[in-house]
Parts: structure tokens; sequence; C-alpha cells
């Protein structure tokens, strides 16, 4: 658990600062999802030794709870902050040369049939 907060930490803060000098919203979002890796494996940790360590065994279950606390409120702000995107909309996954691509592909593929 020890070298996976370290690596996901150390990916998550470069991959952040790289998302942010090439304007990467998908950069971005992976280094959020290392960061929260790391988030887990700091987690890992704690809630061991202050089970094993200090003996107290509902330690690891408080840590879980806060852990995933902390994921949920991160992702919702996530969400909140994106929803004006519309990214379950088709119009948000489909541009308009895509459109023409297909159209394109489907009078091909039409002339294609009726010359058969």
């Amino acid at each position: 658990s020890v070298p996976s907060a370290f690596l996901f930490g150390f990916l998550g803060f470069y991959k952040l600062r790289i998302a942010h000098e090439v304007d990467s919203m998908a950069l971005r979002k992976d280094g959020f999802c290392s960061l929260a890796g790391a988030c887990l494996s700091c987690g890992v940790l704690i809630g061991y030794f202050l089970m094993v360590e200090a003996g107290i065994w509902w330690a690891d279950g408080v840590v879980a709870m806060i852990v995933g606390l902390v994921l949920v409120v991160a992702g919702a702000v996530s969400l909140k902050k994106n929803v004006a995107l519309r990214w379950w909309s088709r119009q948000f996954w489909v541009t308009e040369a895509s459109r023409a691509a297909t159209k394109r592909r489907a009078r091909a593929e039409m002339s294609d049939l009726s010359d058969s």
C-alpha cells in the first residue's frame, strides 16, 4: 500500500500539471483518478495502523467510510461542474464532421446496394 500511495500520488500531481499545460480535460480527470487511488492507499495504511498498532478494532471501517465520503463528494463536485456540458447527450459526442462522414458512408452504401 505504501508504494501505491506514493506512485499514485506522484502520477496524479504530475498528470494534473501536464493537463494544465496542455489544457486537457481528459488528462485532468485521469490525474484526479490517480489521486483517488492514492487516497484509497493512504486510507488502507491509516486503517491498518490504527487497527493493528493502536488496537482500535473499529478504525478500519471508520477510515473506509471517511475515504468513501471524500471520493463521493469529489465525484459530486465533478458532476455538478460538468452538468452544463450535457455529456450524456448525443450532441456532445457527435460533431458536425462526424455526422457528414456518416451521411457520406450511408450514401455510398446505398449506391453500392443499388448498383448490385
